[in-house]
């Protein structure tokens, strides 16, 4: 990692590129830019790198229709992997799910994909994985950050709320719970050692 630098860590827009190689899709993270030059527009689909407003709407997304109960279950369905999330790539969606016509031809498609659609689909999965998994580091930095800490955070940033379901009371109210539950344990063997 010698020579790392400041200058050069701003996001790069194209993440990979799909190509077919040999009758199947490959997906290429690296020498993008020869290999655009090696082939055309329309032998490629891009897979781009999701901006700040794309991150935000990947986990409006997966909190729509989530269940945080005992077990958290974050689901996005298939229609808005197509309708919403297939911005992160240079496919293009020329049906409009608001006309039955096109929807039923939608609904056909996400029935049987071919194999661009599935592999598309599988590097979207890819992003909503790594935006959604960094969404839960930042919940959980934040839960465990002691609560000084936080209500400072509150008073410097702001408390704004979001129209976004909010996990972190949640996440707040179990974390408390384990915390208080060690802490009696730990009392308890001190005082039988003590």
């Amino acid at each position: 990692m010698a020579n790392m630098k400041f200058s050069e860590r701003k996001r790069k827009e194209v993440k990979g590129i799909i190509v077919k190689v040999a009758g199947d899709y490959k997906t290429y993270y690296n020498n993008i830019d020869e290999l655009l030059q090696i082939y055309s527009e329309d032998e490629v689909v891009k897979i781009f790198n999701p901006t700040e407003e794309q991150k935000e709407k990947i986990i409006t997304l997966a909190l729509q229709d989530s269940n945080f109960d005992d077990k958290t279950e974050i689901k996005i369905s298939d229609r808005n992997f197509l309708l919403e999330l297939l911005e992160l790539s240079s496919l293009e969606c020329d049906l409009d799910v608001n006309i039955e016509k096109d929807a039923k031809q939608i609904d056909k498609i996400l029935s049987d994909p071919d194999a661009l659609l599935i592999k598309v689909q599988s590097e979207i999965t890819k992003i909503v994985m790594e935006v959604l998994y960094q969404f839960i580091e930042n919940v959980n930095t934040v839960n465990e950050t002691p609560s000084s800490i936080q209500d400072l955070q509150k008073v410097l940033i702001g408390n704004k709320k979001s129209e976004k379901k909010d996990i972190t009371p949640v996440a707040k109210k179990k974390a408390k719970k384990t915390v208080k539950k060690d802490k009696v344990e730990v009392v308890k063997e001190e005082v039988k050692n003590g």
